[in-house]
Order: structure tokens, then C-alpha cells, then sequence
């Protein structure tokens, strides 16, 4: 806990003693949650944001209820994990979950809350990040919204956003690491959207946005020396961990003109 570990992953499969010891034959499933839950309470009396918490259920036949995985989702909140997420497997061939295999309505379902996805997205209700991000014209005249981002060639530009935070956890942008601090980024890509540069721009966020507030940000474009039409994909980063679009949030794309 005091070494500064980054991250430590628990797995267990299963919210009962009778589900954990299916698949883990040597394992006792209250010395397992009794750790988890150590962990976590001395993360939070040291007031630490490391090590993030993982909690990591493979799903089988015997453990995938509706109601044994809801189960798994408050045991997490109470506990305090940071993240909670299924992992999907093909064997053992007698035993992995039936409900779930990738292709089927039940998958598609669960898809953004598994381990395999991406690295932002978690079973815990309200804990996988969305946002919905807003450009707004300089002038807020009816219709302006509509017409293309303009900049100068070889000059930066600005432009106005306004981010709101669509789940119900805070966007951090101070974490002690550097890593998980959120940031508003402007991908670069051509006029028909091909991506050309990932990193082209980023913002901070003024404050640590909690869940289901918004805040006014303006993002400085670069200058590009080539006129010509491009477009700007908006999206948030989890620096060092994924882009929110990787976990199903929505992006917002703008036509760009290089004059």
C-alpha cells in the first residue's frame, strides 16, 4: 500500500463462497474479499489515490446471474473498489458462461464493463466515464453552431467548448502520478474524418468535474502551416490509460477550414 504500487488487480470470480470455490479449488473467497476490502479501507484512511483497485470476475456458468453479478456491483461500492469488470473466457470448455459469449445479445449488453474492452470501462453503476462535449461559436448568434471551425494558416486558434460529465464519478485532474488525470484533446483528421494526429491538442480541465456538471473549457489549436479542410474529433483522455470513446462515449466532430 505504502510502496506506490500503481495499480493491483483482484480476481475473483464469484459475489458467494459457493461460486469462487467452483474455479478457485484452493482459494477461500472470504480470505480473498477480506483482503480486497483491507486494501481499500487503507487507501482511504491514508488519503492516497494509489494503488487503483481492480476487481476482476471471470464469468461461468455458475456464477452468471443476473442476480449473483448485480450482487458483485454493490459489494463494490460498499467496499470502495475502483473498478469492477467481467472477464470473458472460453474454457474450460464444460464450464465458461453460455450467456455470454462475445457475439450475443447478453455480451453486447456487458460489452463496455469487460476487462478485454478497454481500460476505462466498469461494471460499477455510473463509474464508466462519459461526457458530452459541446463547441461553441464565438458569438452566439442562432446558426453559427452549424458552420465550419475556422483558423489561419500558421497561427494557433481557439476554440470554446463547454464538457459535461455524463456518469457520476469526478474527472480527476490532479491524481500524484500523472496518470488518470482527464483532459479535454482535439484529434486532428482530414475532412472525412481519417485521423492524422492523435495528440494535436489538449486542455485541462478547470476544476475536477463531479458527475452531472459541465464546465466552460477553451482549447488551443496549434497552427497548422498547410491550408485546407480538416476536421477536429473533441474527445476526453484518461492520460496514460484510454480515450473515453474507447469505453462508448460520444465524440463530437467539427469541420475545420485552414485558410
Amino acid at each position: 500500500m505504502h510502496s506506490g504500487i500503481d495499480e493491483v488487480t483482484f480476481s475473483i470470480d464469484g459475489a458467494r463462497p459457493e461460486s469462487y470455490i467452483q474455479y478457485r479449488q484452493r482459494g477461500k473467497f472470504d480470505v480473498s474479499m477480506r483482503n480486497l476490502r483491507a486494501m481499500a479501507d487503507e487507501k482511504r484512511k491514508s488519503g492516497r489515490d494509489l494503488p487503483f483497485l481492480n476487481w476482476r470476475y471471470i464469468l461461468f456458468k455458475w456464477n452468471d446471474s443476473d442476480e449473483e453479478m448485480e450482487e458483485a456491483r454493490r459489494m463494490a461500492v460498499d467496499i470502495g473498489v475502483d473498478r469492477l469488470c467481467w472477464e470473458i473466457t472460453d474454457h474450460p470448455e464444460d464450464s465458461f458462461s453460455r450467456r455470454f459469449v462475445p457475439g450475443s445479445p447478453g455480451y453486447e449488453r456487458i460489452r463496455r464493463e469487460t476487462w478485454d474492452d478497454s481500460n476505462l470501462g466498469n461494471a460499477i453503476p455510473g463509474a464508466t466515464p462519459r461526457a458530452r462535449i459541446d463547441v461553441k461559436p464565438r458569438v452566439p448568434l442562432p446558426g453559427l453552431s452549424r458552420l465550419p471551425l475556422v483558423a489561419k494558416a500558421g497561427k494557433p486558434a481557439t476554440i470554446r467548448t463547454r464538457v459535461h460529465n455524463l456518469s457520476a464519478r469526478a474527472f480527476p485532474i490532479d491524481t500524484t502520478y500523472g496518470r488518470r488525470t482527464v483532459r479535454l484533446g482535439a484529434q486532428l483528421c482530414d475532412e472525412h474524418g481519417t485521423l492524422l494526429n492523435l495528440d494535436f491538442a489538449r486542455a485541462h480541465l478547470p476544476r475536477a468535474l463531479e458527475g452531472g456538471t459541465a464546465a466552460d473549457i477553451d482549447i488551443e489549436l496549434p497552427p497548422l502551416e498547410t491550408p485546407g479542410r480538416y476536421s477536429l474529433k473533441f474527445d476526453l483522455v484518461s492520460e496514460g490509460i484510454d480515450w473515453f470513446e474507447r469505453c462508448g462515449s460520444p465524440t463530437t466532430l467539427k469541420p475545420l477550414v485552414v485558410r
